[in-house]
């Protein structure tokens, strides 16, 4: 059995569904996030998606925080000598006893700076019914989390988690082959153990299958694998550089299947008919990731 600090934190909350059913609607009271991000972790997570923006690299009192980012102050540390809040996905109670993401849709409304205190709030916002799915069986839980600074909106992020049993049965859904993309590939990139190791300790996300090849395979993944907040920010920088533009103000993003260490990763960019950017990205075994990333603000 993996030992895990976090997951001993976290403690998923278990229980029958009626039981996670009563908590959709459930709003809690603000809170302080679970860390200030500072220029160490700016540069580190700008390394890990290969962005050379200059605004993460040059020194200045106060570097922006890339929207990748944004979930690093949602997640308690795996320690800390003072009392941590957990997510609220952790406490709804759900027959899973593990869990992994599948969307995200992100609404920024102004920039987050090294050093900022950010306050955040939870809301649960629904909870399917059973689904049978390639890793298990289970419920998709999304909640909604608001940031704030200073009273002023920071972002609006709505999260899709599946919550799952590790040895529950495996739906046996095809893969349709994917369709070949228009153009070249823009990134590629090996997803190496170092490559996991970093993504861990860039985006503050101690979840063990991000580094555990054993945890992941439990989970039904081939190895260890990147966390969502690595393709947030790796289709950020790619969309922003495919139109010239350094601001995300909104971005919708959809997990496919896991790509694991061994995985190698190629991305296409396109603009779509109402001007934002669709970022792929595929391994060998098809599509991992798809975002739409609307760049610029209003």
């Amino acid at each position: 059995m993996t030992e895990s600090l976090l997951l001993d934190l976290l403690a998923l909350k278990r229980g029958p569904i009626a039981e996670g059913v009563a908590w959709v609607g459930r709003r809690e009271q603000p809170r302080p996030g679970a860390r200030q991000v500072g220029v160490g972790q700016v540069e580190s997570f700008a390394a890990l998606i290969r962005d050379d923006d200059p605004r993460y690299w040059t020194p200045a009192p106060r570097r922006p925080v890339p929207p990748g980012l944004l979930l690093t102050y949602t997640l308690p540390l795996p320690w800390s000598p003072h009392a941590q809040t957990t997510p609220i996905w952790a406490r709804i109670p759900l027959p899973g006893d593990t869990l992994i993401n599948v969307g995200t849709s992100t609404v920024f409304h102004r920039e987050i700076g090294t050093g900022d205190t950010v306050i955040l709030d939870e809301e649960v916002v629904s909870v399917s019914a059973e689904k049978k799915t390639r890793l298990g069986t289970g419920h998709f839980l999304t909640t909604r989390t608001r940031f704030q600074i200073d009273e002023e909106p920071v972002a609006d992020h709505t999260n899709v988690m599946f919550r799952y049993g590790s040895d529950s049965p495996r739906g046996a859904v095809p893969v349709p082959p994917a369709p070949p993309l228009d153009g070249e590939s823009v990134f590629t990139l090996t997803v190496t153990s170092e490559l996991c190791v970093h993504n861990v300790a860039a985006s503050g996300d101690f979840f063990p299958g991000h580094y555990d090849d054993a945890y992941a395979r439990s989970q039904g993944a081939a190895g260890a694998y990147l966390n969502t907040m690595f393709f947030q920010g790796l289709a950020d920088r790619l969309a922003c550089r495919h139109l010239g533009v350094r601001s995300v103000r909104r971005r919708d993003l959809r997990m496919l299947t896991p790509s694991a260490v061994g995985d190698t990763l190629e991305a296409w960019a396109r603009t779509t008919t109402d001007g934002a950017v669709e970022v792929e990205v595929r391994t060998a075994r098809g599509p991992v990731a798809i975002a739409t990333v609307w760049c610029g603000h209003e």
